[in-house]
């Protein structure tokens, strides 16, 4: 099959962040080191949650994220999703959805609390998953309108660059 060219990167450059070819295979089996994990409770629409469950493979450099779902075990209502960084060999953060047929609610939210120095807060890391989530998979989850954009993209903005800037 002749490679088709996706984003910005070369066949090479791809195969370094293509999920077939990743180092860790497709199934992130490598855990969180220092991992917290608390309820999270919200209620999503069937078109967010099919939307997560097809997750996201990054198309060039610039999309940053994986957003992997695992198979779920037979006869199970849960669906576990891994948000991960492409160069990351593990998942910053996961998710548990339950889903009923008609109403899907994560249940919960597990998180890396520490990436180098940073302390990453309940707060950070759900803000992190929506955003994400809005951004790559195009949901409209509920969860950053307390805060207007203004007030907490300044933030995220910093926190990206100073994770980014020792990229080369």
């Amino acid at each position: 099959m002749a490679f088709e060219a996706r984003g910005d990167l070369n066949e090479e450059e791809w195969e370094i962040y293509d999920e077939d070819a990743h180092p860790y295979g497709p199934d992130w089996q490598k855990p969180m080191e220092d991992p917290i994990t608390v309820p999270w409770k919200i209620t999503i629409s069937s078109n967010d949650f099919n939307l997560i469950e097809a997750g996201f493979h990054p198309r060039d450099l610039g999309d940053r994220w994986y957003v992997k779902s695992m198979p779920r075990d037979k006869g199970s209502h849960t669906l576990v999703v891994h948000f991960a960084r492409f160069w990351s060999p593990a998942p910053l953060y996961t998710i548990a959805i339950k889903e009923d047929g008609e109403n899907a609610t994560i249940e919960s939210i597990t998180w890396e609390q520490f990436e180098g120095e940073d302390v990453l807060t309940e707060d950070w890391a759900k803000r992190e998953v929506v955003h994400v989530a809005r951004e790559m998979l195009e949901c409209d989850l509920p969860g950053l309108e307390e805060l207007s954009r203004d007030e907490w993209w300044p933030k995220y903005v910093e926190y990206r660059n100073s994770l980014t800037s020792s990229i080369p």
